[in-house]
């Protein structure tokens, strides 16, 4: 990687520590000036705070940066922060103060810390959490466009895993190398459902700001029109200079009308029973996010509203492992107040780390419009090759998961205008 590294930063947590030292910030302050030096890194000055009626906090500021601890000794606990540039080595001075106070459990994580930007390297890496508790490192080699807008932060960067890869709020969205698995998995369900009954004519997207699901939409060759909605024009823009692998043209097509306008406001305008197929291609729901009312039954009530009998709706419908189905299934509860039929899928999504929970939506059955024997025929007007969706992996996943089943059986709850998603603002995650 093209990287500037500048050293590493050690974090540790203790507990089970009986030593005297938790509430003696005098003597804390020594002990981790002698481990500091011990570590090869030089001294520049210290300072300690007591805390009635326990506790204390000793900062050992470095010339190659700092070591702090915090520490409860009710507990018999405290966390620890080493950061050092150059040759010093903060997991020996780590090491060092975890051995004077002796606890008996300690949690430790080891993170190298990158400098982005400047005149000698256009790469860093960045940190995107999974969980509350669980997050992902990338390398970018090259950050191609990056900002901040009225709505989120983005950043368009170049990994050489991944290709390019566009970030909104922190969250990778997709990236050149799987991002054919993401929106073959949520286009095409709702268009051969949609296009077993009628022609696709009318198709809606809510979102899909790199122009990826535009492009495949734009496959079926009887839409005659395709609106996009994307509330976020600067970072449509970029996506359209910086990422042409993923709208390969599509922005261009006669077919397109592209609007950046808010979602919720936009569906309220259009006419009853006026649309074949909507796909809502939202980022996941985080606190005052673009799409945080974008997965309510209001939400799913108004594109309920505007589709045509047969018509089908799509959803992004957040992360379907095991560990963070709880936001997943409420988003299918929610889906099933406003529509008589509703199935769940997931696509394996490599640079998410794992599967990715899709919804399709109808007030007609679904089941019998998706055999292998009715999609080959409703497809007869889709053009190009699939590069991962084939007609029998489709039908394989429309077999909805044991856990998954439970999971949506357990929800009575759903979400709504006045009670939207909360996710302590991890994608995907329910707080």
């Amino acid at each position: 990687m093209s990287m500037r590294s500048v050293g590493l930063h050690v974090l540790a947590d203790i507990s089970g520590s009986t030593s005297p030292l938790l509430n003696d910030g005098s003597g804390l302050e020594v002990l981790m000036r002698q481990a500091a030096e011990a570590s090869g890194a030089t001294v520049v000055m210290s300072h300690s705070h007591n805390f009635q009626p326990q506790g204390t906090t000793v900062v050992v500021v470095l010339a190659e940066s700092h070591v702090s601890i915090h520490t409860w000794p009710e507990w018999g606990g405290a966390t620890i922060d080493a950061y050092t540039c150059g040759n010093a080595d903060p997991e020996r001075l780590v090491d060092l103060v975890i051995a004077g106070l002796a606890p008996t459990t300690v949690r430790r994580a080891t993170v190298p810390r990158t400098v982005p930007g400047g005149p000698d390297d256009a790469g860093f890496r960045f940190a995107e959490f999974i969980t509350p508790v669980d997050r992902y490192e990338h390398d970018l080699a090259e950050v191609l466009a990056e900002g901040t807008t009225e709505f989120q932060d983005f950043l368009i960067g170049r990994s050489e895993v991944w290709g390019r890869m566009l970030i909104l709020d922190g969250v990778v969205q997709s990236t050149e190398a799987d991002e054919f698995i993401y929106h073959e998995g949520i286009i095409h369900p709702a268009m051969y459902a949609a296009a077993s009954v009628a022609p696709v004519t009318d198709v809606l997207i809510l979102g899909g700001g790199e122009g990826a699901s535009l492009r495949e939409v734009l496959r079926w060759s009887t839409v005659e029109r395709a609106t996009m909605v994307d509330i976020d024009g600067d970072v449509v823009q970029a996506c359209r200079a910086h990422l042409p692998q993923h709208h390969r043209g599509s922005f261009d097509d006669p077919r397109v009308t592209l609007l950046h306008e808010d979602a919720v406001a936009y569906l309220r305008s259009l006419p009853d029973d006026s649309l074949d197929v909507v796909i809502s291609d939202m980022t996941d729901p985080v606190e005052d996010g673009p799409s945080t009312f974008c997965f309510t039954v209001e939400y799913f009530e108004q594109i309920r509203r505007i589709l045509r009998p047969h018509g089908v709706l799509a959803v992004q419908a957040g992360p379907s492992s095991p560990v963070e189905i709880a936001l997943h299934a409420k988003v299918i509860r929610t889906l099933r107040e406003a529509f008589e039929h509703v199935i769940p899928y997931a696509v394996d999504a490599p640079c998410y780390g794992r599967d990715l929970g899709f919804v399709i939506a109808s007030q007609d059955p679904l089941d019998d419009r998706l055999t292998v024997e009715r999609m080959a025929l409703s497809g007869a007007n889709l053009t190009g090759e699939h590069r991962w969706l084939t007609l029998q992996l489709l039908v394989g996943k429309l077999s909805v998961p044991p856990y998954l089943s439970e999971a949506i059986a357990g929800r009575t709850d759903v979400f709504r205008d006045a009670t939207p998603p909360s996710t302590a603002r991890a994608a995907g995650w329910e707080s």
